[in-house]
Parts: C-alpha cells; sequence; structure tokens
C-alpha cells in the first residue's frame, strides 16, 4: 500500500509533516472552483449581463490518522505548531504530486478513536484561488521526474523556455493566464540592442519595449510586474506595459536584438 506524504514549504523549506512519527495520509478533498459574481442586473430587462469570473479563494481538507504511538496531547501539540503559523505557506501532497496550494488559513478537527490513536482532518484555506505547478518551466521536465503529474495539460511537444532565436513559442500548461501583475514571472534577456528593443506577445497582443541601449555585458530582467537593467528598477525607459501568457502556446517575437538570449520561468496555473 502507497504510503502519501504530505510536505509544508515553508519559506522555501520543506517540512515532511508525515514524515513526523506516527502521522499517516489518508484521504485528499478539493472543494469546487470558488468564482466571484459581478453580473450586472438591468432593471426592465431579463437575465444579466455577464461579466468576466475571478477565482476567489477555495478550501481542500486531507485526512489523517496518528497510530497512538506516543501521548495523544503532545501529538496534538506538534501538529498544532505545524499547522497554525503567522506566514503563509505551500501544502503539496502525493494525491496531486505536481501541484502546490498556497494557504493562509487551516482548521483541524479530531475524532476520536479507541485509545490513543485518533483520526484528525486539516481544511486549509489556498488564498490565491488557484493551484500552482510545484515546479517552474525552467525546472527539469523529464517523464521520470516524480515532481510533474497526469492532469497538468503537458503535451509531447518540445517546448523550451531558453531559446537564442527572435521569435519562438511559449507553452502556459495551466489553465488560466500568467498576469506579471498577479503571479510570478520571470524573463530574462542578454543582447545587443541599439535601442527600442521590444518583446511582443502576439498571441494576446501584449508588447514590452526598453528604449535604451543594451549590450552583451548587460541583463534586461522583467520579474513579475518590475522591469530591471543589471538588477536596478528601469521603468522609466520602458513603455510601461507588460507580457502576460494566455493558457496554452504563445507566439514570443523579440525585435531590435542580436546575439539573443532569452529565460522565461513561471509557474503554470490551475482551477
Amino acid at each position: 500500500m502507497m504510503r502519501h506524504e504530505v510536505i509544508f514549504l515553508i519559506n522555501n523549506e520543506p517540512i515532511n509533516f508525515t514524515g513526523k512519527s506516527g502521522i499517516h495520509a489518508l484521504d485528499y478533498e478539493l472543494n469546487d472552483v470558488n468564482t466571484t459574481n459581478d453580473d450586472i442586473e438591468m432593471f426592465g430587462m431579463d437575465g444579466v449581463s455577464p461579466r468576466s469570473k475571478n477565482f476567489g479563494p477555495f478550501d481542500f481538507k486531507l485526512k489523517f490518522y496518528f497510530d497512538g504511538r506516543y501521548d495523544k496531547h503532545l501529538a496534538l501539540r506538534e501538529i498544532r505548531s505545524l499547522v497554525h503559523r503567522r506566514e503563509y505557506y505551500y501544502v503539496t501532497h502525493s494525491f496531486m504530486p505536481g501541484m502546490k496550494f498556497a494557504v493562509n488559513r487551516a482548521a483541524i478537527e479530531l475524532e476520536e478513536l479507541s485509545g490513543t490513536d485518533f483520526l484528525f482532518y486539516i481544511t486549509f484555506t489556498c488564498f490565491k484561488g488557484c493551484a500552482e505547478s510545484l515546479l517552474s518551466t525552467l525546472s527539469d521536465f523529464a517523464v521520470t521526474e516524480k515532481s510533474w503529474q497526469f492532469g497538468q495539460n503537458l503535451v509531447s511537444s518540445n517546448y523550451q523556455y531558453k531559446h537564442t532565436r527572435n521569435k519562438f513559442p511559449i507553452y502556459n500548461a495551466g489553465d488560466l493566464t500568467v498576469n506579471p501583475r498577479q503571479h510570478y514571472l520571470a524573463v530574462t534577456v542578454k543582447c545587443e540592442s541599439e535601442g527600442n528593443l521590444q518583446i511582443a506577445n502576439l498571441t494576446t497582443g501584449d508588447t514590452f519595449i526598453y528604449n535604451q541601449p543594451i549590450t552583451l555585458a548587460d541583463t534586461l530582467t522583467i520579474e513579475n510586474a518590475i522591469p530591471k537593467m543589471n538588477g536596478v528598477a528601469c521603468g522609466r525607459d520602458t513603455n510601461h506595459r507588460l507580457i502576460s501568457l494566455k493558457s496554452g502556446e504563445n507566439l514570443i517575437s523579440i525585435e531590435g536584438a542580436s546575439s539573443l538570449n532569452t529565460e522565461w520561468d513561471f509557474y503554470y496555473l490551475y482551477k
């Protein structure tokens, strides 16, 4: 019988919750997608005028068994100290091994059994409204990598996230658009440019422009909503636009650049 793992990622440091003595993960339950309702009702008209939906926080529940190998009260004390934290953290587990969930709230329910053993349930709130791929696009995509799973929309095409050509596809396997104003997206560009470097997503119509010359000794980064040249914020030298990545294939074009090397790092997002 497979022994399931539940791991907390706290400040990028993994803590194996089921590695604690006597704790066994039994089951996983995911609540339905939670959407906001911004539809507009018009007086005197049937129905509503639909608006774009946002995905709100959602809950998921993990079921555990404590085998009673030591004092129940000490076990509960350790469980509570691990689960309830001031800062948010990520939960990942082997029921969905390719995904991680950012949680900021948790509730523990206890079901007494005979002796010192007991069942307990932890309901976590994923405040971001979506799950994220456990690994980013610059991680290993080998088919034997246990951190990817079926159901993540991975395809057999050999998509790459490091490029030296001026036109290339970037594949977003997630269900949702990666919006750098909300989600992690790090684009790195090394090239030569006389100015007016343009990075365009031809699929979405987004275009980012950097107006100053660039040499091969320079590194332009756009991490989330902040462009930097050699680590120094350079937003005033841009057109103040950003690149988003829709679900599926995005055709990227980079103009005004030679000797190009570029990397695209992000996480896939799932409803």
